[in-house]
Parts: C-alpha cells; structure tokens; sequence
C-alpha cells in the first residue's frame, strides 16, 4: 500500500512510525535509517522506539514491513513531507528584537 504524508519540522523534527514494524527510510533512494539494526546516517540524528529524529526537515520514503513470525502481515510505502514551522512564532520574536533595537537606537540619540 503506497500513501503520502506531512511531518511537523518545527523544534526537532520527528517521524514516528508503528515499532511493531520494521522500518527503512530512504532519501533519493539512499538509505538512511533502519528501525532492524538502528543502524542511521545524517540527517537522521536517532532511531529509536517507534520515532526518527532528523537533524533537518526534508522529505522521506519509509517502508514498514509488519510480520507475524515469519508471514508477512502489511507493507506500506510511506512518502514523509516535512512541513515547515509557520513564520509567525519567527516573525513575532523578530519584530520584537527590532522594536527593541530602535528603542535602543533612539533612547541612545535622546529622542526619548
């Protein structure tokens, strides 16, 4: 089964995923992390208990394969979008950094 789906980017980005399941994580179908082995390279920072931890936000292919003993249960093919935070946290403290900025600008040429 082949589906698509977004990831939040903001703080550290993190995909969680069914630790029932054995997951591989792909970018230009170079590997990057294995849920089997918790063997990852960058931008993977950890794999562990069902999350991956990514040092940046881009977008994944997973693939999780579900067992039962040796049968197969489920294989879904999952392409990851990371979404990036909206501006407006960013943007508030920037605004606010500048309004101080010229507070100090000003209160130094004694305009206040």
């Amino acid at each position: 089964m082949e589906s698509s789906s977004n990831y939040s980017c903001c703080d550290s980005p993190t995909i969680e995923f069914d630790q029932n399941c054995t997951a591989t994580f792909s970018i230009n179908n170079t590997l990057i992390a294995d849920s089997s082995d918790k063997d990852f390279v960058a931008p993977c920072k950890k794999i562990e208990a069902g999350r991956m931890t990514l040092d940046r936000c881009v977008d994944v292919k997973a693939i999780l394969v579900c067992t039962e003993g040796f049968r197969v249960t489920e294989e879904k093919r999952i392409d990851l979008h990371g979404q990036p935070c909206s501006g407006s946290n960013s943007v508030a403290a920037g605004n606010q950094g500048s309004v101080g900025l010229l507070l100090l600008v000003l209160g130094i040429a004694g305009c206040l």
